[in-house]
């Protein structure tokens, strides 16, 4: 982190920063190697967290189980100067053509290197690949998580109005692009 902020104030301006990284995120699959730390994050983290939901590693392990209904992912980051371990993940209830984004989350030790747009990007592309054609998604606002109350905005998802307390996104297949970055490249674990 100490070498990645030293080299962030010698860079000239932030696309020459996210350039120069070589940042590269692998997409894992939830499974009983990532389970605890994707239980651990979904405790911990506060600041980027669309939703704040704290699912635990036992309801984390039913949503691994019931795979059809189920997506759990999580990324795991590496650049020019090391190996930042898992930093994302995500979970998505499926229901026929529509899902729904039922939580969101990443470490802040990487905000600001667009990891959200390329994780985002890669979880969009994997429900379409299981048939889904609507996206909805939620933003809860808390005292910490104000820094992403437009992340949806920004990555090309429309509003559709609030529930409550609760914000709620659309993204449909065909109508919308994907959101990308140009400064990751992205793997999938085989």
């Amino acid at each position: 982190e100490r070498k990645a902020k030293e080299f962030r104030q010698q860079a000239t301006n932030l696309d020459d920063y996210l350039a120069g990284l070589a940042q590269r995120l692998l997409i894992l699959p939830g499974n009983t190697q990532t389970l605890s730390r994707i239980a651990q994050m979904h405790a911990r983290t506060n600041q980027f967290n669309l939703t704040t939901a704290r699912f635990s590693e036992a309801e984390i392990g039913a949503m691994l189980a019931d795979a059809d209904r189920h997506v759990v992912l999580c990324g795991r980051l590496t650049d020019k100067f090391g190996d930042h371990g898992i930093v994302i993940a995500a979970t998505a209830r499926i229901d026929g053509k529509s899902a729904e984004i039922l939580s969101f989350l990443m470490s802040c030790r990487v905000i600001g290197r667009q990891v959200e747009q390329a994780f985002l990007r890669a979880l969009i592309g994997l429900l379409e690949g299981r048939g889904v054609e609507h996206i909805e998604a939620t933003f809860i606002p808390t005292a910490k998580n104000a820094m992403v109350q437009d992340f949806y905005r920004n990555n090309g998802f429309i509003a559709l109005g609030v529930d409550g307390e609760r914000h709620l996104w659309q993204w449909t297949a065909g109508d919308m692009d994907r959101p990308n970055t140009g400064f990751i490249e992205v793997d999938w674990e085989a």
